[in-house]
């Protein structure tokens, strides 16, 4: 039987509804499947690299809509892993970087049912993302043009930013009137 990407999208709509959450890594203290992802900052340009999504791809516990709005890059904890290093995983698979990073946590989402680890991964230089099938693409923008494409965010990644905006502002080394 050929893999149809089709019909496992549709599952996993049908499943989580439903309580059927796989392989998710369950949190022990809130009983939540938990996902994590980074948004990177070089720190030799003060440049941000925010994910475009795909129109359709993962999103949380869930199957969704990407719309192609900016984002971290994440998605769900592997066995074993914890929060910080299923960060540096997804950057590695969903931007191909292997590459030095700093992981600094940063605001963590929680509603009923999931939650998500954010992290800011300081990098020593900027790098070319080879984007996969979760991405339409992505590149290097300074604080203030991150801002100017406010209505392209997707509503997470808005939550980051308004939770730990100033922190991401202050690494970005964006201009003080911008923050």
């Amino acid at each position: 039987m050929e893999f149809s990407f089709k019909l496992y999208l549709e599952a996993a709509e049908l499943a989580w509804p439903l309580g059927i959450v796989g392989e998710w890594v369950i949190n022990p203290e809130t009983g939540l499947p938990m996902a994590a992802g980074v948004l990177p900052i070089c720190k030799s340009t003060g440049k941000i690299l925010p994910n475009r999504r795909a129109e359709r791809a993962a999103r949380g516990p869930r199957i969704a809509d990407g719309n192609g709005q900016f984002s971290t890059w994440g998605g769900a904890l592997d066995d074993g892993e914890t929060p910080e290093s299923a960060a540096k995983r997804e950057i590695q698979e969903e931007a191909g970087y292997s590459g030095n990073i700093q992981i600094i946590p940063a605001y963590v989402f929680r509603n009923d049912k999931y939650e998500y680890h954010n992290f800011i991964g300081l990098v020593d230089e900027e790098f070319k993302p080879k984007i996969n099938w979760e991405s339409q693409s992505s590149g290097w923008m300074t604080w203030e043009e991150l801002n100017k494409a406010q209505s392209q965010w997707h509503p997470a990644f808005a939550d980051l930013i308004a939770h730990s905006g100033t922190a991401i502002a202050s690494l970005a080394k964006a201009k003080p009137d911008t923050l």
